[in-house]
Protein backbone atom coordinates (compact mmCIF):
# COMPACT_ATOMS: atom_id res chain seq x y z
CA UNK A 1 0.00 0.00 0.00
CA UNK A 2 2.74 2.25 1.00
CA UNK A 3 4.32 2.11 -2.40
CA UNK A 4 1.19 3.34 -4.32
CA UNK A 5 0.80 5.60 -2.19
CA UNK A 6 4.01 6.93 -2.98
CA UNK A 7 3.73 6.24 -6.87
CA UNK A 8 0.84 8.72 -6.37
CA UNK A 9 2.69 10.86 -4.78
CA UNK A 10 5.38 11.57 -7.08
CA UNK A 11 2.62 12.00 -10.46
CA UNK A 12 1.12 14.06 -7.88
CA UNK A 13 4.19 16.23 -7.93
CA UNK A 14 5.23 15.42 -11.46
CA UNK A 15 1.82 17.14 -12.78
CA UNK A 16 2.58 19.65 -10.55
CA UNK A 17 5.88 20.03 -11.95
CA UNK A 18 4.41 19.67 -15.43
CA UNK A 19 1.84 22.27 -14.59
CA UNK A 20 4.55 24.94 -13.19
CA UNK A 21 6.44 24.72 -16.31
CA UNK A 22 3.83 24.86 -19.11
CA UNK A 23 2.80 27.79 -17.11
CA UNK A 24 6.33 29.42 -16.82
CA UNK A 25 6.36 28.87 -20.60
CA UNK A 26 2.86 31.06 -21.14
CA UNK A 27 4.14 34.15 -18.57
CA UNK A 28 6.92 34.29 -21.90
CA UNK A 29 4.17 34.67 -24.55
CA UNK A 30 2.81 38.55 -24.82
CA UNK A 31 -0.78 37.38 -25.62
CA UNK A 32 -0.88 35.56 -22.02
CA UNK A 33 0.68 37.98 -20.14
CA UNK A 34 -2.45 40.30 -21.21
CA UNK A 35 -4.89 37.95 -20.82
CA UNK A 36 -3.19 37.74 -17.18
CA UNK A 37 -3.44 41.02 -16.80
CA UNK A 38 -6.93 41.39 -17.83
CA UNK A 39 -8.00 38.52 -15.34
CA UNK A 40 -5.96 40.40 -12.29
CA UNK A 41 -8.27 43.18 -13.04
CA UNK A 42 -10.69 41.38 -11.10
CA UNK A 43 -8.94 41.40 -7.56
CA UNK A 44 -7.76 44.49 -7.56
CA UNK A 45 -9.53 47.95 -6.89
CA UNK A 46 -10.17 50.33 -9.96
CA UNK A 47 -7.22 52.23 -9.88
CA UNK A 48 -4.95 49.37 -10.07
CA UNK A 49 -7.28 48.06 -12.62
CA UNK A 50 -6.41 50.58 -15.27
CA UNK A 51 -3.12 50.66 -14.87
CA UNK A 52 -3.81 46.85 -15.52
CA UNK A 53 -5.75 47.39 -18.42
CA UNK A 54 -3.33 49.56 -20.32
CA UNK A 55 -0.29 47.18 -19.58
CA UNK A 56 -2.80 44.51 -21.25
CA UNK A 57 -2.99 46.84 -24.32
CA UNK A 58 0.09 47.05 -24.62
CA UNK A 59 0.70 43.55 -25.18
CA UNK A 60 -2.44 43.22 -26.88
CA UNK A 61 -0.29 45.50 -29.41
CA UNK A 62 2.27 43.50 -29.14
CA UNK A 63 1.24 40.27 -30.04
CA UNK A 64 -0.94 41.48 -33.06
CA UNK A 65 2.36 43.14 -34.49
CA UNK A 66 4.25 40.17 -34.04
CA UNK A 67 1.91 38.07 -35.29
CA UNK A 68 0.91 40.03 -37.91
CA UNK A 69 -2.42 39.70 -37.22
CA UNK A 70 -5.75 42.58 -37.83
CA UNK A 71 -7.95 43.94 -35.11
CA UNK A 72 -11.32 42.89 -35.64
CA UNK A 73 -13.84 44.83 -34.34
CA UNK A 74 -17.59 43.29 -35.91
CA UNK A 75 -20.76 45.57 -35.05
CA UNK A 76 -20.35 44.48 -31.32
CA UNK A 77 -16.98 46.26 -31.03
CA UNK A 78 -18.53 49.66 -32.90
CA UNK A 79 -21.33 49.99 -30.04
CA UNK A 80 -19.07 49.35 -27.77
CA UNK A 81 -16.81 51.41 -28.53
CA UNK A 82 -19.80 54.07 -29.33
CA UNK A 83 -20.65 53.56 -25.73
CA UNK A 84 -17.10 54.38 -23.98
CA UNK A 85 -16.77 57.27 -25.93
CA UNK A 86 -19.89 58.52 -24.90
CA UNK A 87 -19.19 57.50 -20.92
CA UNK A 88 -15.80 58.72 -21.04
CA UNK A 89 -17.40 61.89 -22.89
CA UNK A 90 -19.92 62.26 -19.40
CA UNK A 91 -17.02 62.30 -17.13
CA UNK A 92 -16.59 66.47 -18.33
CA UNK A 93 -19.78 67.23 -16.35
CA UNK A 94 -20.57 64.47 -13.58
CA UNK A 95 -20.56 65.46 -10.38
CA UNK A 96 -18.00 62.53 -9.33
CA UNK A 97 -15.98 62.24 -12.45
CA UNK A 98 -13.36 60.29 -10.83
CA UNK A 99 -15.97 57.39 -10.41
CA UNK A 100 -17.35 58.32 -13.69
CA UNK A 101 -13.65 57.83 -15.51
CA UNK A 102 -13.32 54.57 -13.25
CA UNK A 103 -16.33 53.19 -14.79
CA UNK A 104 -15.47 53.87 -17.86
CA UNK A 105 -12.10 52.68 -17.95
CA UNK A 106 -14.19 49.49 -16.38
CA UNK A 107 -16.12 48.90 -20.14
CA UNK A 108 -12.78 50.16 -21.63
CA UNK A 109 -11.76 46.63 -20.04
CA UNK A 110 -14.45 44.75 -21.84
CA UNK A 111 -13.45 46.42 -24.72
CA UNK A 112 -9.95 44.84 -24.52
CA UNK A 113 -11.44 41.72 -23.34
CA UNK A 114 -13.41 41.51 -26.60
CA UNK A 115 -10.59 42.63 -29.02
CA UNK A 116 -8.62 39.32 -27.22
CA UNK A 117 -11.60 37.06 -27.93
CA UNK A 118 -12.11 38.34 -31.56
CA UNK A 119 -8.66 39.13 -32.86
CA UNK A 120 -5.76 37.02 -30.63
CA UNK A 121 -7.61 34.00 -28.77
CA UNK A 122 -7.73 32.43 -32.42
CA UNK A 123 -7.81 28.72 -31.89
CA UNK A 124 -8.64 26.36 -29.30
CA UNK A 125 -5.91 26.25 -26.83
CA UNK A 126 -5.45 29.69 -26.27
CA UNK A 127 -8.94 29.89 -25.48
CA UNK A 128 -8.85 26.71 -23.35
CA UNK A 129 -6.37 28.29 -21.31
CA UNK A 130 -7.57 31.75 -21.17
CA UNK A 131 -10.88 30.55 -19.60
CA UNK A 132 -9.04 28.53 -16.68
CA UNK A 133 -7.54 31.53 -15.99
CA UNK A 134 -10.63 33.52 -15.79
CA UNK A 135 -11.81 30.41 -13.71
CA UNK A 136 -9.04 30.57 -11.13
CA UNK A 137 -9.34 34.06 -10.73
CA UNK A 138 -13.04 33.35 -10.00
CA UNK A 139 -12.30 30.66 -7.79
CA UNK A 140 -10.27 33.39 -6.04
CA UNK A 141 -12.79 36.31 -5.67
CA UNK A 142 -15.51 33.32 -4.57
CA UNK A 143 -12.46 32.30 -1.76
CA UNK A 144 -12.38 35.85 -0.54
CA UNK A 145 -15.89 36.46 -0.20
CA UNK A 146 -16.80 33.82 1.40
CA UNK A 147 -13.73 34.40 4.18
CA UNK A 148 -15.56 38.18 4.21
CA UNK A 149 -19.14 37.09 4.80
CA UNK A 150 -17.34 34.14 7.40
CA UNK A 151 -15.37 36.92 9.10
CA UNK A 152 -19.31 38.97 8.78
CA UNK A 153 -21.00 36.68 10.94
CA UNK A 154 -18.58 36.13 13.53
CA UNK A 155 -18.36 40.02 14.60
CA UNK A 156 -17.57 43.30 13.44
CA UNK A 157 -14.46 43.08 11.58
CA UNK A 158 -14.29 45.92 9.36
CA UNK A 159 -10.62 46.41 8.63
CA UNK A 160 -10.31 42.43 7.69
CA UNK A 161 -13.52 42.63 5.12
CA UNK A 162 -12.00 45.70 3.65
CA UNK A 163 -8.74 43.63 1.36
CA UNK A 164 -7.37 47.05 0.37
CA UNK A 165 -8.31 49.37 2.96
CA UNK A 166 -4.64 50.59 3.92
CA UNK A 167 -3.91 51.00 0.22
CA UNK A 168 -7.49 52.66 -0.64
CA UNK A 169 -7.04 55.24 2.51
CA UNK A 170 -3.47 56.16 0.96
CA UNK A 171 -4.52 56.76 -2.32
CA UNK A 172 -7.57 58.64 -1.29
CA UNK A 173 -6.45 60.45 1.63
CA UNK A 174 -2.89 61.74 0.06
CA UNK A 175 -2.62 61.33 -3.00
CA UNK A 176 -5.68 61.68 -5.22
CA UNK A 177 -7.76 65.80 -4.58
CA UNK A 178 -10.70 65.86 -3.04
CA UNK A 179 -11.85 67.24 -6.31
CA UNK A 180 -11.58 63.97 -8.20
CA UNK A 181 -12.88 61.90 -5.36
Amino acid sequence: MALIEQASEIGFLSCCKNQLAHFKTLMQSDWYKGVFCLCLTFLVPEYIAIALVLLSLIFFFKTVKSEKLTIKTGRLGILLICYIAVSYFTCLYANNKMHSFLMASLWLTMMIGYFYVTTILNNRSRLRITIQTFTVVAFICGIISIFQYVINLFGNYQNLLNIWYPLDKLIYDIILPDQLV
